[in-house]
């Protein structure tokens, strides 16, 4: 096709006609997409949540692994930087 406008074999009119047809025999993402959109809301309170998506790991930022972080950036920076003469 050669994707004109008004050209029949693509374009929004194909997309909407394609839309309408699946809407008889939906595929498999259509179908699942549907299922989990009619899945009733839980309501959960905030510290629940919380409590139940906490994370185990060590709640302290550990400031050795910042600063190796920090420094190994830096030299990545610092080669990818073309060097400046007189300065």
């Amino acid at each position: 096709g050669s994707g004109a406008p008004g050209d029949e074999r693509t374009g929004p009119w194909r997309a909407f006609r394609a839309g309408w047809a699946a809407r008889k025999h939906p595929d498999a993402d259509q179908t699942a997409a549907a299922a989990a959109a009619s899945v009733r809301p839980v309501d959960v309170s905030l510290d629940e949540f919380l409590r139940a998506t906490a994370d185990e790991g060590d709640p302290y930022l550990q400031v050795d692994d910042l600063a190796d972080t920090l420094q190994r950036a830096s030299r990545k920076a610092a080669r990818a930087l073309p060097r400046q003469r007189g300065a």
